[in-house]
């Protein structure tokens, strides 16, 4: 599994959150975490945010990933219905299943188009910082359902 976001994790507060749902993570399944740079711009219609993201669309066609957006206007689920998805999807997938959480502006119509699946988190925006940390913890959540461990019912 696979997950792409913008840029890194700041505050320090944030990053460790984040590590330590990886770490647990971990004993489910193996995740790479590809982080792009940001640039500095002043409105989402810049041409370098296009550019950007034409680079992540060749890049994931070329390697023929099965690619999930993170978008508030995508798919709502809740926990058990996600952990139900993402087995079904890894299932299907396997390592391919990736996932990608974008910045400031979100996504362009292209890559939008060319991905299979458009999923929501919540129905409330949250920065992509924030995100970041809300798609780990649902992912382990979704597992430790998978597995009947007992930290959903905690």
């Amino acid at each position: 599994m696979q997950i792409i976001w913008i840029g890194s994790t700041k505050p320090d507060s944030l990053a460790s959150l984040n590590a330590m749902y990886l770490k647990r993570l971990a004993a489910f399944v193996k995740i790479q975490i590809t982080e792009l740079q940001t640039r500095k711009i002043s409105n989402s219609s810049d041409s370098s945010v296009r550019e950007d993201e034409l680079l992540l669309r060749k890049s994931l066609l070329r390697e023929r990933r099965h690619v999930v957006l993170l978008s508030e206007e995508g798919v709502h689920r809740n926990s058990r219905e996600f952990a139900t998805w993402l087995e079904r999807s890894l299932v299907l997938h396997g390592n391919k299943l990736t996932f990608v959480l974008g910045g400031a502006f979100g996504f362009g119509p292209e890559l939008k188009a060319e991905s299979a699946e458009i999923i929501s988190l919540s129905p409330l925006t949250f920065s992509h910082q924030l995100a970041r940390l809300v798609l780990l913890e649902q992912l382990y959540r979704a597992f430790t359902i998978i597995h009947n461990h007992p930290y959903h019912n905690d």
